[in-house]
């Protein structure tokens, strides 16, 4: 698949989760230590689980790439990326498939099914309201830098708020 079909792709399959409160979506190329990604980055509604202790309902920001873990992140977990004009520290929230002996290996049959794409793993910002995203752990976390270059954005790439 090329890196135009993998755009498109994830982009429909992002917009075809729209019922999940994803908007704004962009499609844009992460680059971290020389390995671009084909990537959207997006928004997300969320409204918390009955109970949780701040019920008001929130936007999330999420970069969603498309490739194996990088491998700054695979030796070492305590991992956080930076990106310039921005304050945040970047950490990876989610990824599959799952890590098995230093490597992301597909165990599940379905797998296609729920990610039409291939690997994936998820970027999202650490609150800087919290502290830096290491405060209070026994371990600095690595900083490394990432580069996010949005390709031409045309209106039919990016959906409506």
């Amino acid at each position: 698949m090329t890196q135009s079909e993998t755009r498109a792709k994830l982009a429909d399959f992002l917009l075809s989760c729209g019922h999940n409160g994803i908007h704004a979506v962009q499609q844009v190329t992460v680059t971290i230590k020389g390995v671009d990604y084909v990537a959207a980055k997006y928004r997300q509604h969320c409204t918390p689980p009955a109970g949780a202790r701040n019920p008001e309902p929130y936007v999330q920001e999420v970069i969603y790439c498309v490739g194996a873990l990088p491998k700054c992140y695979l030796k070492r977990k305590a991992t956080c990326f930076t990106w310039q004009g921005d304050d945040r520290e970047w950490f990876i929230a989610g990824y599959y498939p799952p890590i098995q002996r230093g490597r992301q290996i597909v165990t599940d049959p379905n797998f296609d099914q729920y990610h039409p794409c291939g690997h994936s793993f998820l970027i999202m910002p650490w609150p800087p309201e919290h502290g830096k995203i290491d405060d209070g752990e026994r371990c600095t976390y690595d900083r490394v830098p990432m580069h996010i270059n949005p390709p031409e954005v045309r209106p039919s790439q990016v959906s409506p708020r």
